[in-house]
């Protein structure tokens, strides 16, 4: 007996072994596509023994042992199968299928009773070999939390939240704090998108996780120092975020100040377009006078021509000159025509192009309004993205803290009165809250919302969270629990 224990921890014979193993594993993967192809064509295999069944013996044998010998064995094997794997980088595909086998699965599993023992062993495991679909084996959260997907279509299931605390707990145990805040953010941002089809009824059960988590937010000091990196970097980002928003801001400002000089600039050249039309029509009234004055005066030629036809014989000499002077007024006469003509065709062009720059006017007026409200209700919905869950966690935290007695008056209004300046900011902006924290209201589907399918309209609730309206449309619901 103490001779097959002392085989168990021998790290050369199971190196050898599992590097045994290995090569008849490649081995019968050629042949098998090998027969799959000859099968393919009609022919029949033989049938013989095949060379790697001695392999195979001692290879199970030796996973039998590992299973009997516990956690230390385990250890053994897995930084022979990372050796290998360093050793011969390109088996990397095959050391994984070997670690993701039933067999070691199902010891991993027994063995996760023991975490924090098992805990440096899959630490190793997840820093060589990509285990993310495997929850015996990864150390990140989706597998656990949503389920998985495997190469060949089959699906594994989440853990139970009971299992799941256990992992947290072990973190914290652990002082692995970045795994413990990735889980943690994972299990506050839980999407019922990313559940694995099938698994739909842990979706209850992972939104009472996360009702839990935040309890623990509040009441377990363990739980905030472990998460207290975590919390300050999105709180950075939020801060980032809220910089790029005022950015954009400025930005749309220029952009709008841009259209407005714009139109100032088409209004300006309308006016001196307004003022040119004035003055080509005072001009064309100048010259409609002197053609009636033309006119007049060559009546009055006529008349004195009659005079001077009854005078012909008599004054002869005048009549040709005055003759002379009314055939020199006839071509004035035309030239005032013509200059008459060309007024009226360039008032026609000048007036068509007026036409055109009122319809651009009247585009880039529309265009600009239209900009700036989509802007405003993008911008507004950002913020409210980016500040809803810290506003949720400061008034949380001002709750719990007024209720054990740990504000003052002074502090209890100080922030009362910043809440409520929040809320005023957000009113003038076109932003309102939706609910107040355990507010009993009536349910309101259009305001509210809840995963208790039994609520419908009317009925009692208490709000849990925050809600949104943005302009005139419900951005974010509030979250409700049913009342009493």
């Amino acid at each position: 007996m103490a001779k097959k224990e002392k085989e168990i921890y021998d790290s050369e014979r199971i190196y050898d072994c599992l590097k045994q193993y290995i090569s008849y594993y490649i081995e019968k993967t050629e042949k098998d596509a090998e027969c799959k192809e000859n099968l393919k064509n009609g022919e029949k295999g033989e049938d013989e023994k095949e060379p790697g069944d001695e392999r195979t013996l001692n290879y199970e044998i030796m996973i039998k042992n590992i299973s009997k010998g516990g956690i230390d064995s385990l250890g053994v094997f897995v930084d022979a199968l990372i050796r290998i794997k360093d050793e011969q980088n390109e088996w990397v595909s095959i050391e994984q299928e070997i670690l993701t086998q039933k067999e070691l699965l199902l010891c991993f599993k027994d063995f996760r009773s023991s975490l924090p023992e098992l805990y440096p062993i899959l630490d190793r495991i997840n820093n060589a070999f990509d285990v993310d679909k495997y929850y015996e084996l990864s150390l990140s959260p989706n597998a656990s939390i949503y389920g998985s997907i495997l190469g060949n279509n089959s699906k594994k299931s989440p853990l139970k939240n009971d299992n799941i605390i256990y992992i947290l707990e072990m973190f914290l145990e652990k002082e692995d704090y970045n795994r413990f805040s990735a889980w943690i953010k994972e299990i506050l941002l839980f999407s019922t998108a990313k559940m694995v089809d099938g698994f739909q009824d842990y979706i209850s059960e992972r939104n009472s996780l996360r009702e839990w988590i935040k309890e623990q937010i509040l009441k377990n000091v363990n739980y905030r120092e472990g998460m207290s990196q975590e919390f300050l970097s999105d709180l950075i980002d939020s801060f980032y975020k809220k910089d790029r928003i005022e950015k954009e801001k400025d930005q749309l400002k220029r952009e709008k100040q841009e259209f407005i000089e714009r139109i100032e600039e088409l209004e300006k050249n309308l006016d001196e377009l307004n003022k040119k039309q004035e003055l080509k029509d005072k001009q064309i009234a100048e010259i409609s006078l002197d053609l009636n004055k033309k006119e007049s005066d060559f009546e009055k030629c006529k008349e004195t021509l009659d005079d001077v036809f009854n005078r012909a014989i008599m004054l002869e000499k005048e009549r040709d000159d005055l003759k002379e002077n009314v055939l020199q007024r006839d071509e004035e006469l035309l030239k005032k025509n013509n200059e008459l003509e060309e007024a009226n065709l360039k008032s026609s062009a000048m007036q068509s192009d007026l036409s055109l720059k009122n319809n651009e006017l009247k585009k880039l007026k529309d265009d600009s309004n239209r900009i700036e409200k989509i802007a405003q209700s993008e911008i507004k919905k950002e913020l409210i993205d980016g500040l809803n869950d810290q506003l949720f966690y400061l008034t949380l935290f001002y709750l719990d803290f007024m209720d054990n007695g740990k504000l003052n008056e002074e502090n209890i209004e100080l922030y009362s009165n910043t809440l409520n300046e929040i809320d005023d900011v957000f009113e003038k902006i076109g932003i309102k809250k939706i609910g107040l924290i355990d507010e009993a209201v009536k349910y309101d589907s259009a305001m509210y919302c809840t995963n208790d399918a039994s609520v419908a309209d009317g009925d009692s609730v208490i709000v849990k969270g925050f809600g949104w309206i943005v302009g005139d449309e419900v951005y974010i619901k509030a979250p409700v629990e049913k009342g009493e």
